[in-house]
């Protein structure tokens, strides 16, 4: 069975509005020393900056020190420009805190995927996708 983990669903640490963005990840550098505004696992050649997010997010202090390297791609990563919550997608149900989409794909194919509905408001996963009208992806991928 597929279930949530499979879509990278995180419950927030903390009610802030920064859970699962760049600049509350250790992996990011900070906008501060000679790496400022990189990711240690993407590397020197793209800028990122404290408000994207990708699927390699580890909640944590950045780390402005330390090495750079290019272990993935911007793609590799799903590295995205926007708020990547729950309270930011298309697919969240604000009534009662559930996901739209794992709610279609239990109901379309329940011998395949057992998805927890239930999701925070600042949750995050990578299936997120944002209301037309709120955000835009920048075209990273």
């Amino acid at each position: 069975m597929i279930t949530r983990d499979s879509f990278l669903y995180m419950d927030p640490r903390n009610n802030k509005d920064n859970f699962a963005q760049c600049g509350s990840c250790m992996m990011w550098t900070s906008n501060k020393g000679p790496n400022a505004m990189r990711c240690h696992v993407i590397g020197k050649n793209t800028v990122v900056t404290a408000g994207m997010s990708c699927g390699l997010y580890v909640p944590g202090t950045p780390k402005p020190d330390g090495g750079v390297m290019p272990l993935v791609s911007p793609k590799e990563a799903g590295l995205v420009s926007r708020s990547v919550r729950c309270e930011n997608c298309k697919w969240y149900v604000p009534k009662d805190s559930h996901c739209h989409l794992f709610m279609v794909l239990n109901k379309a194919k329940p011998k395949m995927f057992d998805l927890k509905e239930g999701v925070m408001a600042k949750g995050c996963c990578n299936a997120q996708e944002p209301h037309a009208a709120k955000e835009q992806a920048k075209g990273l991928r």
